[in-house]
């Protein structure tokens, strides 16, 4: 039976596109032990990992660890519910969602914070080796206040690289 690879979170941001809205949330993990890893691993320890169990309703994760993770419940959520998708199949999902959230007046100003935020984004999907996308589970996982997350689409994308880095970005709202 292969050996469970565990992670060290090694970065996090968060990026409001506008307001306290639409938001862009990401966390950076390294396997240990350290070095290339395969997409199945990088979910196994994920969804295993307490700091993956975040509820995304404050800025800071309060609740990691715990049996949420955004709209679902954590303990629902499976490694079959990501699947590989292109970096431009990628870029058109986190693109639809901001364009969602493109306020109709706009300001110069604000297209620039909220472009910055997605770019960013952008970044981490085009530099990444292989890029998971996980499938709306609402009908099956969404646990009792979880309708407040969303509203507007939960995206999560994990991305890998070829030296082993993993990146959580999740665009969403509340």
């Amino acid at each position: 039976m292969e050996q469970l690879r565990r992670l060290v979170q090694t970065g996090h941001s968060l990026d409001h596109l506008s307001g306290p809205g639409p938001w862009i949330d990401t966390k950076h993990f390294r396997p240990v032990p350290d070095g290339p890893i395969t997409a199945a691993e990088a979910l196994r320890a994920l969804l295993d990992d307490p700091e993956y169990r975040d509820h995304y309703c404050s800025p800071e994760n309060d609740g990691a660890g715990g049996a949420l993770h955004g709209p679902y419940w954590a303990d629902r959520i499976q490694t079959s519910d990501f699947t590989e998708i292109s970096a431009d199949e990628s870029e058109a999902i986190l693109s639809a969602w901001r364009n969602e959230w493109r306020p109709v007046d706009e300001s110069a100003q604000e297209r620039v914070v909220a472009d910055s935020a997605v770019d960013a984004a952008r970044t981490l999907i085009r530099r990444a080796d292989q890029r998971l996308y996980l499938r709306d589970l609402r009908q099956e996982a969404e646990h009792d206040w979880g309708w407040v997350l969303g509203h507007g689409g939960f995206h999560e994308f994990v991305l890998i690289d070829a030296e082993g880095g993993i990146s959580l970005v999740v665009a969403s709202d509340d």
